[in-house]
């Protein structure tokens, strides 16, 4: 939703093109997150029962025989907290994996400056439009923070001199 608003407020005239482009690509990342979860989580699984068979009590565990819940469920109950386990190990890997992307994410919507899209009433009454601030949102709360200590620290030197 922020880029959506930023969009609309930085390139107002071009409104239909920004959101035809952020429609396009949410899905699209959210495609590529589970493509990039499921071939992590299909490797995971399949290597860690092994290549050709894993034995647990009196079953033979194949890849072939995980391939549906129904054919888990007909295992003996050793060898289903086996299978279960090892599914859980991979998703957990496969949600480790997204965290890169994820973290750039977190990293891009800070640097987001801040944007009015509702219009402004001026003092003669007219309305004017909204205003953007292009600098980073981040940067912007740091320097108001620096600026406040800077005036605090300064205050206390007055009190002190008094």
């Amino acid at each position: 939703m922020p880029n959506t608003l930023h969009g609309a407020g930085i390139w107002r005239e071009k409104i239909a093109a920004v959101m035809s482009l952020m429609d396009f690509a949410l899905p699209f990342g959210g495609t590529l997150a589970i493509a990039i979860m499921s071939s992590v989580f299909y490797n995971k699984f399949t290597t860690s029962l092994g290549s050709l068979s894993v034995d647990v009590g009196t079953a033979n565990i194949t890849s072939h025989s995980t391939q549906s819940l129904q054919s888990i469920n007909a295992l003996p109950p050793a060898a289903q907290d086996f299978v279960r386990q090892k599914a859980a190990h991979a998703v957990m890997w496969s949600f480790i994996s997204v965290i890169p992307i994820m973290a750039l994410s977190v990293a891009a919507a800070t640097m987001l400056g801040n944007v009015w899209i509702k219009p402004k009433k001026s003092v003669d009454g007219k309305r004017s439009k909204g205003a953007v601030l292009y600098s980073s949102y981040l940067l912007a709360l740091i320097t108001v923070c620096l600026a406040f200590m800077h005036d605090l620290y300064s205050a206390d030197l007055l009190f002190r001199a008094l």
